[in-house]
């Protein structure tokens, strides 16, 4: 009777520029909640429940592109892995006088302004701003930005 001995080997990759968050997301009056973090999701792993209410992969919570989300009273820490990169690239946004949003598709780490176009200063705070998402524009802002972007 011969015997085999099988032995398996699991290898996980996560690319070199993963990152690795850890997340409260938590449904109050079992609302839906999402949860984001930068970057691109590639695995959501439940880590600790915190509510009385099982949290059920697909039912109570579930995976976004850019984070998680919960619902039906659900209430956990997760642990989010993504991935992406950072990206700089330059980019237009004008203001005719009137607000203006430029998104950028990714989560905005930083911006700045590398040249102006119009009469009106722009000065960041006054007429010009970063959300996480995009640049803001306003009051007759005209820029080149230079923006770093985590994808």
């Amino acid at each position: 009777m011969s015997k085999f001995i099988f032995f398996a080997v699991v290898f996980i990759s996560i690319s070199a520029n993963a990152e690795r968050y850890r997340v409260l997301c938590e449904s109050f009056n079992f609302q839906y909640r999402e949860c984001l973090v930068p970057g691109q999701v590639q695995d959501v792993f439940l880590v600790q429940e915190r509510s009385g209410r099982q949290c059920i992969p697909n039912h109570a919570y579930g995976i976004l592109p850019n984070g998680v989300w919960v619902n039906r009273g659900c209430q956990a820490v997760f642990e989010v892995v993504t991935y992406g990169g950072r990206q700089v690239y330059d980019m237009n946004c004008f203001s005719n006088g009137r607000y203006q949003f430029c998104p950028v598709g990714g989560y905005l780490l930083n911006a700045f302004v590398l040249r102006e176009y119009g009469r009106a200063a722009c000065i960041q705070g006054r007429n010009w701003g970063i959300q996480r998402d995009g640049i803001w524009v306003d009051f007759g802002c005209q820029a080149m930005f230079r923006v770093t972007v985590d994808r």
